[in-house]
């Protein structure tokens, strides 16, 4: 889908409204990776909207920038340990992270109190339904043909009608 499609808005509450809302909420593997490698500043964390984690990272990087003036020397950058430690569990910390944050957002959108579906909706519903409701199996209901069988069959028509079997 082109760039130029996703920001057209079309107003409303139907699904094109939706979908792009939710384009903007969540978040991306990428971008969060990307802004690990500025761990100290805990950029991945606050953009993940995990906070406390943000202002861990970003209080230990204080101390150590407070340690390195006044103190000096490597005993300054000893706050960068447990900040390091923390970048190197964030590295499979952000893949959990980004997907429930995900699932959460597409949830809040998708079921949102108050809003019904529309009278006489039976959602995902089919023939073989009301066979089982009658107490049929269903087993001797075929399913669809696959689309390669349904072009062998319109082969097979052409055929027997004495036409020619359109190419593949």
């Amino acid at each position: 889908m082109s760039e130029s499609w996703k920001k057209m808005d079309l107003g409303g509450e139907g699904l094109q409204s939706l979908n792009m809302r939710l384009a903007r909420e969540m978040k991306h593997r990428g971008t969060a990776y990307a802004l690990l490698a500025l761990f100290p500043l805990g950029l991945h964390r606050f953009y993940l909207q995990e906070r406390w984690g943000g202002l861990a990272l970003l209080a230990l990087t204080a101390l150590t920038v407070v340690l390195w003036a006044t103190v000096g020397g490597w005993i300054a950058l000893t706050p960068l340990l447990p900040a390091l430690g923390l970048a190197i569990v964030d590295l499979f910390w952000i893949d959990r992270r980004v997907v429930s944050h995900n699932k959460r957002v597409r949830k809040a959108r998708f079921l949102r109190p108050g809003y019904r579906p529309p009278e006489g909706y039976q959602g995902r519903y089919t023939d073989e339904d009301d066979a089982q409701e009658a107490g049929d199996s269903g087993r001797g209901k075929q399913r669809a043909p696959s689309f390669a069988e349904q072009e062998a069959m319109l082969r097979q028509q052409a055929r027997q009608k004495g036409g020619t079997a359109p190419k593949r």
